[in-house]
């Protein structure tokens, strides 16, 4: 099993750019005012914001790709698992941060993009074995 470099850097900036992609569409074009609340304090989620936030999460799913597979046999249905349950709990941020229904909305959104790219695109790949059929 292996996570390529070259698949990473692939995958990496795909995720980035179908965040800035679903957040232009959702600020620029539609005019959405995309606010989530952190305590008492509400902050416009800017494009800088969802870039670093893809990437990390993206860069932090490569590390873990890579790591399942040096210590599991069974590394890409682990990853498969794991990535999705992460995916499926970092949801709670914006459901429960999103000022309005249309922020919500395109918070979860977002999310769901990047965890589309991410997981599969990071899965790690059977290597061929010799002789096999």
């Amino acid at each position: 099993m292996v996570v390529s470099v070259r698949r990473a850097l692939l995958v990496l900036p795909a995720a980035v750019a179908v965040a800035a992609l679903v957040w232009t569409l959702a600020v620029v074009v539609g005019g959405l005012a995309l606010t989530a609340r952190t305590g008492a304090v509400v902050q416009t989620i800017g494009l800088g914001s969802v870039l670093a936030a893809a990437a990390v999460a993206g860069s932090a799913g490569w590390a873990v790709a890579s790591l399942l597979t040096r210590v599991s046999r069974r590394a890409r249905t682990v990853w498969t698992v794991l990535a999705c349950l992460v995916a499926v709990l970092s949801l709670a941020g914006p459901l429960t941060a999103g000022t309005t229904p249309g922020a919500v909305a395109v918070l979860v959104l977002l999310h769901l993009v990047v965890a589309a790219v991410v997981v599969p695109g990071l899965a790690p790949r059977q290597r061929a074995v010799a002789g096999a059929v």
